[in-house]
């Protein structure tokens, strides 16, 4: 990455965009006895040397078990590797996850169970995208194509999941604003509202 940067003289370019996630990084932040992991978008290859299957495996990462999980990338099965669950975290920690409104829409029910398969105190920082229905009337469809408009659903409203607690407490103190969601409830959120 280094070598990207720009230099004086020199004409600015943008990093390129990388697929996979390979500039990545996750992080452990310790604070006297609290641990967190913090995913980001690290992705697992199954290749040794890359991914969750290197921090798995790092001697260099840090002692201890997280207490909450910023869990990566969307919470899709690509960030997923057991390991993480089983080496790095506490049995049933506290998941956060911040969902993937473009595209595919990460997290799917699928993803949801397997996070929630490993901990109950799964959330997600907003609700899942309620589906516009798809008909149009063929003139309107036909005016969009011409004019190259593209429609999408807009993204909901972002929200948190504050986690607080002080040294002398086990338990984190979880607080939702009104656009998060416990994870349980994501794919609900879409039916009921």
């Amino acid at each position: 990455m280094s070598a990207l940067l720009p230099r004086k003289g020199i004409t600015k370019f943008r990093c390129p965009d990388l697929s996979p996630n390979d500039l990545s990084v996750a992080a452990w932040v310790k604070i006297e006895a609290i641990d967190v992991l913090l995913g980001a978008d690290l992705e697992e290859h199954n290749v040794m040397g890359r991914g969750w299957t290197a921090v798995i495996a790092s001697t260099n990462r840090p002692p201890g078990l997280a207490t909450a999980f910023k869990v990566a990338h969307h919470g899709s099965a690509t960030g997923h590797h057991d390991g993480i669950w089983r080496q790095l975290l506490i049995p049933s920690p506290v998941a956060i996850l911040t969902p993937w409104n473009r595209g595919q829409r990460p997290p799917t029910n699928s993803d949801c169970a397997r996070i929630l398969g490993f901990t109950s105190k799964g959330f997600a920082t907003s609700r899942a995208i309620r589906q516009r229905p798809k008909f149009r009337p063929p003139a309107v469809i036909r005016t969009l194509r011409e004019a190259n408009i593209k429609v999408q659903n807009a993204e909901p409203p972002i929200g948190y999941v504050q986690l607080r607690r002080t040294m002398n407490e086990t338990d984190w103190r979880i607080t939702l604003s009104q656009h998060s969601v416990p994870l349980r409830n994501y794919h609900l959120e879409i039916m009921v509202s």
